[in-house]
């Protein structure tokens, strides 16, 4: 379904950033994860929990790689959406 692994689209991004040769200014990162888990298996079972754990990971991955290339400060803005909702009765 999905060709790259989230560490590989990372290590990609920051590959277009900091490539002498064709260097990008804009770039943008898509998980398609919690929300195609969430949909499929409903947002309160335990399999949600492990992919959010995984995205916690991939995140600090992604903000440490940044770091190390010297992007982090350079201007950077998140947006993130989430169509998922947990019934509290």
């Amino acid at each position: 379904m999905h060709d790259l692994n989230f560490r590989s689209r990372v290590d990609q991004i920051v590959e277009y950033f900091t490539n002498a040769v064709s260097q990008i200014n804009l770039g943008l990162l898509y998980f398609h994860e919690p929300d195609y888990s969430g949909h499929r298996f409903g947002p309160e079972r335990e399999k949600i929990m492990d992919v959010i754990v995984e995205l916690d990971q991939i995140l600090g991955y992604l903000i440490e790689q940044l770091e190390l290339h010297g992007l982090y400060e350079v201007g950077n803005d998140y947006m993130y959406s989430m169509s998922m909702a947990v019934s509290c009765y």
